[in-house]
């Protein structure tokens, strides 16, 4: 696993953002709690056939964990263990990219479930081929691109996200 600097993650990420013009599925997690961890595991399931899946933080509410009020949260402290972990010992804010090979799902995961739990805005780019979605802070998960766009969309339902209401 790598980590982008802001630079490298926005430059990936406005790349990006001129194929999103495609249709778009829309879910919404009505019991957020309750299915962050399902939601996290479904995602990380469908981008497991990718060869590289990278997961940029965009904006969060409650800011990138390193703020006076996030210091002491559990959450975040855990987040902040996981990025040191990994070897990174910037801010979120420096260094927003996320990159796994195939082989790292479990650490994909393991990152989804923070930003869903946390409330992140994050856009998921899987390469070579067509997977991208994108997280909001208002637990709503849209998928512009992937591969496998029927399959994603059912195991997020099973995991408790709904289409309903969005």
């Amino acid at each position: 696993m790598r980590f982008l600097s802001l630079q490298e993650s926005k430059a990936f990420e406005s790349k990006l953002r001129v194929k999103t013009n495609s249709s778009k599925r829309v879910l919404y997690n009505p019991e957020p709690s309750a299915n962050y961890e399902l939601a996290a595991k479904a995602i990380a399931q469908n981008f497991s056939d990718f060869a590289e899946i990278c997961v940029i933080y965009t904006f969060c509410i409650t800011g990138d964990g390193y703020q006076d009020g996030q210091l002491y949260n559990d959450t975040w402290t855990s987040y902040r263990t996981w990025r040191e972990r990994h070897g990174c010992l910037k801010r979120t804010y420096e260094e927003p990219g996320h990159v796994f090979s195939k082989d790292e799902n479990h650490a994909l995961e393991e990152l989804l479930r923070f930003a869903i739990f946390l409330g992140w805005d994050a856009l998921v780019v899987a390469k070579p081929g067509r997977g991208m979605i994108t997280l909001s802070h208002d637990d709503i998960i849209e998928i512009h691109a992937h591969k496998h766009a029927s399959k994603l969309l059912r195991h997020l339902l099973k995991a408790g996200l709904s289409t309903a209401g969005v």
